[in-house]
């Protein structure tokens, strides 16, 4: 499934109503992805995002990494995100049909004023050997 930016740029209108979440720091209700995967072909450089898909992990707790269409300046990337605004060290999975799991440790989600804010990744996959 992939979320459309549109979706969560409309919960910022809500913003004004909310108030602050700190004293001095005015807060909307549009979180950047905490986790922002690219995923790459390892041997060709060519986003694959499409098809892949993954998962955080955070000790036993488990979330699915969700398409996401990112906006940035004019344009739109195709990226898998996570949302999770506990603050620790994650580890994120990255699996694509046809190429070799990826897994790596230590991704740190921090947080906040308003929100967590962690890293974003770029993931080459390696074809599977037949």
């Amino acid at each position: 499934m992939t979320i459309p930016w549109q979706n969560w740029r409309a919960l910022g209108l809500l913003a004004p109503l909310l108030g602050a979440c700190a004293t001095d720091t005015v807060c909307i209700l549009e979180p950047d992805p905490t986790i922002r995967v690219t995923v790459l072909d390892a041997e060709t450089g060519r986003a694959i995002t499409d098809s892949a898909s993954g998962f955080v992990t955070l000790g036993a707790r488990r979330s699915d990494l969700i398409r996401f269409e990112y906006r940035v300046g004019g344009g739109a990337t195709l990226i898998l995100a996570s949302f999770e605004q506990t603050p620790g060290s994650y580890q994120v999975v990255v699996t694509r049909p046809g190429y070799d799991q990826f897994a790596m440790s230590g991704i740190q989600i921090e947080k906040g004023h308003c929100f967590s804010r962690g890293p974003a990744l770029t993931v080459p996959l390696n074809r599977r050997s037949s």
